[in-house]
């Protein structure tokens, strides 16, 4: 299932229906991106449905990178995002709370276990619903060819 940005405001933020669908959606989209893992998301919502602003013609694929050589612990970073959008995580037993989580890279890569999938079960077993950001990063291509040199740039292209 996939909405804009605009629909998520107009409905409210989090009146987001359909939760089976929702959550196989977001299963087969971790499968299609080398995301799947032992938790899922019970939603994946693209922020630019049509394709992000400023992205080039050819843009480079999204890379799922394994950084734990321990086979117990997975401890995954996506790289090369092109497609920014957010991993719901509805809350059991909803308390009214939500929150907007960012995970870092150091500018290089998003960490998608240790700073996003971790927090996000945590968080909805205690009420609150969370919504992890897959943000694009400075070393991708941006408009015209350039290098952002900024990831807050992101949101100004187009």
């Amino acid at each position: 299932m996939k909405v804009d940005r605009r629909s998520l405001m107009i409905g409210g933020g989090l009146a987001l229906g359909a939760a089976g669908r929702g959550l196989a959606q977001a299963r087969a989209d971790a499968v299609a991106s080398g995301m799947a893992g032992s938790v899922q998301p019970d939603l994946m919502i693209d922020l630019w449905p049509g394709g992000a602003p400023g992205m080039p013609a050819i843009a480079p694929a999204e890379t799922v990178r394994e950084r734990s050589s321990d086979p117990a612990i997975t401890d995954r970073a996506l790289l090369h995002i092109t497609r920014p959008r957010l991993a719901v995580f509805r809350a059991r037993n909803p308390n009214g709370g939500a929150m907007l989580v960012m995970p870092g890279g150091g500018y290089s890569w998003v960490v998608i276990d240790k700073e996003g999938y971790e927090i996000g079960p945590w968080l909805a077993e205690r009420g609150v619903s969370v919504f992890v950001l897959f943000y694009r990063l400075p070393g991708m291509a941006g408009r015209r060819g350039r290098t952002w040199p900024c990831p807050t740039r992101s949101g100004r292209c187009g």
